[in-house]
């Protein structure tokens, strides 16, 4: 439905966001793989939810 929306309204491309792979894949659009670095000033947050994540 929103691939023939934006088509009604003339759009040529239509922006699913970085995790809609699996929808893009689904319509046949081309999935461009992007990463991100970041630097933080605190690295304790980013230990919580490792260790948060190891617990899983």
């Amino acid at each position: 439905q929103t691939v023939k929306r934006a088509g009604e309204l003339g759009f040529s491309t239509i922006d699913f966001g970085m995790t809609a792979g699996f929808e893009k894949r689904k319509i046949g659009a081309h999935v461009t793989e992007k990463v991100a670095y970041i630097q933080a000033k605190d690295n304790f947050p980013f230990e919580q939810l490792e260790i948060m994540e190891s617990k899983g």
